[in-house]
């Protein structure tokens, strides 16, 4: 190979890397989550996961998002990430559903596949998936929520996450 082919080798691998590059740091977080707010980052994370995972993903979201402050907002976004990462990782599954609604002093998002479910601790062989819930229950813990898996009896797996939300002061 000529000294110019050997460049443009090394100048396309260059311009990947930067995209990958790209790709994680917004993965990690969106600039829309800052700009549009969780509601807006969640469409756009199951829209992405949907054509990179090849995952049916449908999503109902309450129209006023609750007041969760930029912590909050983003540990919600990466434990909605994970689950999505993992589903396509071990369910087998095709669809998708995640629900993201308000109940009164609570915020409750409820993740649902078609799948297999993830399998148990024991069956795993991959030392990083030792316990494919830990990270999971982990954040939980670090956001103050609950977190509940049930293997549904129609197939599939659904994760619940309730977070608690500040009370709101009495109007008048």
């Amino acid at each position: 190979p000529t000294q110019r082919a050997q460049v443009a080798t090394m100048l396309e691998s260059l311009d990947e890397a930067v995209s990958t590059v790209r790709r994680i740091a917004t993965e990690l977080r969106p600039l829309m989550l800052d700009d549009l707010g969780l509601n807006a980052a969640i469409e756009w994370l199951a829209r992405e996961s949907s054509q990179r995972l090849g995952l049916s993903i449908r999503i109902q979201l309450d129209e006023v998002e609750p007041p969760l402050g930029e912590r909050r907002a983003i540990a919600l976004y990466r434990t909605l990430q994970d689950a999505l990462a993992r589903i396509a990782r071990h369910a087998d599954a095709r669809h998708v559903d995640i629900q993201m609604l308000r109940r009164a002093h609570e915020l409750i998002l409820c993740v649902r596949d078609d799948g297999q479910g993830w399998p148990d601790a024991a069956t795993v062989g991959d030392a990083d998936d030792a316990d494919l819930t830990l990270g999971l229950r982990q954040q939980a813990r670090l956001l103050g929520a609950r977190l509940r898996f049930d293997t549904l009896p129609q197939g599939g797996r659904r994760m619940t996450l309730r977070l608690p939300l500040p009370r709101e002061p009495d109007a008048g």
